[in-house]
């Protein structure tokens, strides 16, 4: 039996799901010509829910968006790192915010509705036996295009959980 390391798993596993998004935009081999799926070119979100910027769960993100990239040259990535951001969960359950308090979910929209986003990873720490805080805050703001306008609907998604080894 071959030993596989952590890292190969989580490459191997990312690029299936690049090649699943990549088959339903129109990119993948059996594409017409080059020109055709230049057009096309797709877009793969990495979200870092870290409270630690730069620290081991985005080095993997770094890792998953890598081998995305290895898929096809026609996906671009982007690495989008929570930490510093304010997300009041509160929000989510339709609680204004107090005025004069900044949240800084509002410029995530734009790059989660982008049409050419067409998956979305995931990436926490596990504290607790359980995601981050942030993470959660995320999650519980997403309801947003649940309820509006269905903008994450026909994403592939997965999750990277950064298990923290005693």
């Amino acid at each position: 039996m071959e030993r596989v390391t952590r890292r190969d798993f989580v490459r191997s596993s990312v690029a299936v799901g690049a090649a699943v998004a990549t088959a339903t935009a129109g990119l993948g081999p059996d594409t017409a010509t080059a020109q055709h799926s230049r057009t096309k070119r797709i877009k793969i979100v990495g979200i870092c829910c870290s409270p630690r910027k730069g620290k081991t769960t985005a080095a993997s993100l770094g890792v998953c968006l890598q081998a995305v990239k290895e898929v096809s040259p026609d996906i671009d990535t982007e690495l989008i790192e929570l930490a510093g951001m304010k997300i009041d969960a509160a929000a989510a359950a339709g609680i204004p915010l107090e005025p004069g308090r900044k949240d800084d979910f509002d410029q995530l929209v734009p790059k989660l509705t982008d049409h050419r986003v067409r998956g979305i990873i995931i990436g926490t720490p596990v504290y607790f036996s359980n995601m981050t805080a942030l993470c959660k805050a995320f999650l519980d703001r997403c309801i947003t295009f649940y309820k509006n306008d269905l903008a994450l609907s026909n994403k592939v998604a997965g999750v990277l959980a950064q298990v923290r080894q005693l």
